[in-house]
């Protein structure tokens, strides 16, 4: 970061969303940990880093993780820095991606655990269910980047499904206390399969951005 912000780092998942401490500084470190409970893999982690300000807070930039290609773990990582981008795309009233990278990063350990009071058996299943899905996303991954012509399979969906880009924004908020506080559900999700009707338990600690 180069300059000194007045910043503090909002999580966004299924529709709750937590906020860190404001910290001051060009190289704010938080330390904080975050848990959440995940009752499906199919959405995603919204993070946002936020220049507090007198009236206006101002995003510094945003990353959305998909919660699928999260690691299993009950033991605490060195973490990743995860690259922040300064808009989101947006699609059905949903964050769907991100865009237009910035200089900025976070430094976030992000992992799965599984809930104390199940069944060895149960916990065994979605411990190798877990690492079979990160696995598959992983290597997914992989694949994308082999290719050398990105944009050209890009254009070419766009042309083939007569869909347009989805729409960015790139937002304000004040300042409010209402960051402390779960969102308001504003889209009805499908019933949840037999599969992933289990609630699990998501930690994440803020170590600091650069």
């Amino acid at each position: 970061m180069l300059y000194k912000f007045n910043a503090y780092v909002t999580l966004k998942v299924q529709n709750v969303k937590s906020t860190t401490i404001t910290v001051r500084g060009d190289r704010p470190c938080w330390e904080q940990d975050f848990m959440f409970e995940i009752s499906h893999l199919e959405s995603g982690l919204v993070v946002e880093l936020w220049n507090k300000g007198l009236i206006w807070d101002t995003m510094i930039g945003t990353a959305l993780i998909p919660l699928s290609s999260i690691r299993q773990s009950d033991e605490e990582g060195p973490g990743e820095w995860t690259s922040l981008d300064s808009e989101v795309l947006m699609r059905e009233d949903e964050i769907c991606g991100t865009t237009n990278p910035t200089p900025h990063q976070v430094l976030m350990d992000t992992r799965f655990e599984l809930p104390f009071d199940i069944p060895e058996d149960e916990a065994q299943y979605w411990t190798s269910k877990l690492e079979r899905i990160h696995n598959e996303v992983t290597s997914l991954h992989i694949l994308f980047s082999s290719f050398d012509d990105h944009d050209s399979a890009v254009d070419d969906w766009d042309s083939e499904t007569g869909n347009k880009p989805p729409p960015f924004h790139n937002t304000s908020q004040t300042n409010s206390s209402v960051h402390q506080y779960p969102m308001m559900r504003r889209v009805q999700h499908q019933p949840l399969s037999k599969e992933s009707d289990s609630v699990h338990s998501y930690e994440l600690e803020m170590r600091g951005p650069r």
